[in-house]
């Protein structure tokens, strides 16, 4: 990790950690800098949907900006994605 790794996570008052495993890199912010980082993990090789970060970014937060039934249908980023493109 970078010299800088603790104090740059000691800015902010919750990290959200999107991890395409069971959160290995969360418990080692957790464990070695104190750090508040809290796991998005997703085990089903696939790549993050932008609807799924944004859901777990609205989770972490405490707040509802978007309509639920609207984030639950994948956005023209998540179709990229997706597609491979």
């Amino acid at each position: 990790m970078p010299k800088n790794t603790e104090a740059v996570l000691k800015k902010y008052k919750k990290i959200l950690v999107p991890e395409l495993n069971a959160g290995q890199l969360c418990w080692l912010l957790r464990a070695k800098y104190l750090a508040p980082a809290e796991g998005l993990n997703k085990i089903q090789g696939k790549p993050f949907l932008v609807s799924e970060i944004e859901a777990g970014i609205e989770s972490a937060l405490g707040v509802t900006t978007r309509n639920r039934i609207h984030s639950a249908r994948p956005t023209v980023a998540d179709e990229a994605v997706l597609s491979g493109g």
